[in-house]
């Protein structure tokens, strides 16, 4: 099994690539229209639902040739982003989706059969390398050993023991989240103290990465099923205090802001490998942070609710004109419209806020100005959404399908799953590119059958089963106006 090590670098450099223009446009215009699903009548509507149920089969086919012979990939890599975790990850939530969808019963077992074939590849991951120095910078979900013990042990507990461990791996993947817990507070930056500059608490590799792994543990596991030690680590109490540190940080943080700041938040949080930018969205900013915070329990961010609007009133008062964010404040990129960076990544956390699900008392006046924000995004992302970085929901065109979905945009969303489906097409044409990681969970394929299968569920009425943008929105799932 490659070492964790080895995967993050390789991630990082393809993180370089993906931020750079290739001389071409980064979104194709958009002249679609929304689709009415329910004004079709139903020898329409069973075409639409069989175009994104060829297309998931036709997904899972590509994967299955493609994902072995692609070393950026990382092939038995357990890292959920771009390697074979996140493949293991997607089949999951399949399977878990199975009596919604309605597939094939062939294509059902199948899908079954391939993600434990994919779990025994990967699975139980490598454990976090002791020379590393591990840091609260180093526990993320998507890019860290985390996440892979998190499928197994969700693989283990639930899908009626479809991979079941052995004693010593249940242990080996248990030690592992011990392990990045105890790093929890250990500093990024060195010759501080975690909380002094209010570094790395972002999704992909932090703070907040670590705590979304725990919720899901939460979400999908029950306690008492729960091996002691892994209770002790999901309980309450930790979970509360795992949102304190990531709040008291921020606080921090706001003080050390960089010079540029353009109003003052109450929570700012900084990535160590950009110290210099206060990133903003779902991937490595603030967005994705608070996103994570609002999925926990209430009892846990509740004491801290006033700071947390007050941080999101500002994160509204920086969007442009034109419904977009920048990267961040300090960085001069305005046009990126990804759930990394951009409108979709606000989408979902507006989304989230506004939903019924959240017991939140929003003033009318605070309601109204994030409705208002909420619409200029979805606009700006229906209008640049198509983007040329292939079908992915990182900076693909099921990222901005599944934002809109979040939204309750579902004719929108819809139009925008169904014009990722001729992928191939596009592709073909020069439309499009293929990404470095074609069959990733974040960067290709395995994504975009998340997203047509949670489409899917809606289609069919089965919004109960919807679980959400992968590892952002999938704990406390908001589909607004559903």
């Amino acid at each position: 099994m490659r070492s964790w090590v080895r995967s993050i670098r390789s991630f990082a450099r393809r993180k370089l690539k993906m931020n750079v223009n290739r001389d071409g446009p980064r979104f194709l215009p958009n002249t679609l229209s929304p689709t009415d699903f329910h004004a079709l009548d139903e020898n329409a509507q069973a075409a639409v639902c069989s175009t994104l149920e060829r297309a998931i089969e036709d997904a899972i086919e590509f994967i299955e040739v493609e994902h072995p012979k692609c070393k950026a990939e990382e092939p038995g890599s357990s890292m959920i982003y771009g390697s074979t975790g996140g493949i293991a990850w997607a089949y999951m939530r399949l399977v878990l989706q199975s009596s919604a969808l309605n597939l094939r019963t062939d294509l059902q077992t199948r899908i079954a059969s391939l993600l434990v074939a994919h779990a025994n590849t990967c699975l139980p991951p490598s454990p976090p390398s002791p020379r590393s120095g591990l840091n609260c910078g180093q526990i993320g979900f998507l890019i860290h050993p985390t996440g892979g013990a998190t499928l197994a042990l969700l693989l283990h507990y639930s899908l009626g023991g479809l991979r079941p461990m052995s004693d010593t791996e249940l242990s080996h993947c248990i030690e592992i989240l011990r392990t990045m817990s105890a790093a929890f507070n250990i500093p990024a930056a060195a010759g501080t103290s975690g909380e002094e500059e209010g570094f790395d608490a972002e999704p992909l590799n932090g703070r907040a990465g670590l705590l979304h792994a725990f919720l899901l543990l939460r979400k999908n596991v029950p306690l008492e099923k729960m091996d002691p030690t892994l209770r002790e680590l999901v309980d309450d109490a930790l979970i509360g205090e795992m949102v304190r540190v990531i709040v008291e940080s921020g606080r921090v943080g706001a003080k050390v802001q960089p010079e540029g700041m353009r109003m003052k938040m109450p929570l700012v949080w900084r990535w160590t490998a950009r110290p210099e930018v206060v990133l903003l969205s779902a991937g490595h900013g603030i967005a994705g942070i608070l996103l994570t915070v609002l999925q926990a329990p209430p009892s846990a961010w509740k004491p801290y609710i006033e700071e947390i609007l007050e941080t999101v009133d500002c994160l509204v008062d920086l969007q442009m004109e034109n419904g977009n964010w920048s990267v961040g404040v300090g960085h001069p990129k305005n046009d990126l419209v990804h759930w990394c960076h951009g409108a979709p990544g606000f989408i979902l956390l507006l989304s989230h806020i506004l939903s019924s699900s959240l017991p939140l008392d929003l003033s009318p006046t605070r309601r109204d100005k994030y409705t208002i924000s909420l619409s200029k995004a979805v606009a700006h992302t229906w209008e640049r959404g198509i983007l040329t970085k292939g079908p992915g929901i990182c900076h693909g065109i099921t990222g901005s399908a599944y934002a809109l979905l979040h939204s309750g945009e579902k004719d929108r969303a819809l139009e925008m799953a169904l014009c990722a489906t001729e992928w191939r097409a596009l592709e073909k044409d020069g439309k499009i590119r293929r990404p470095d990681g074609p069959s990733s969970l974040f960067e290709g394929l395995a994504g975009a059958v998340c997203m047509w299968a949670d489409t899917l569920c809606v289609l069919k009425g089965h919004e109960e089963q919807v679980i959400g943008f992968p590892a952002s929105l999938d704990v406390g799932t908001a589909l607004a106006h559903l």
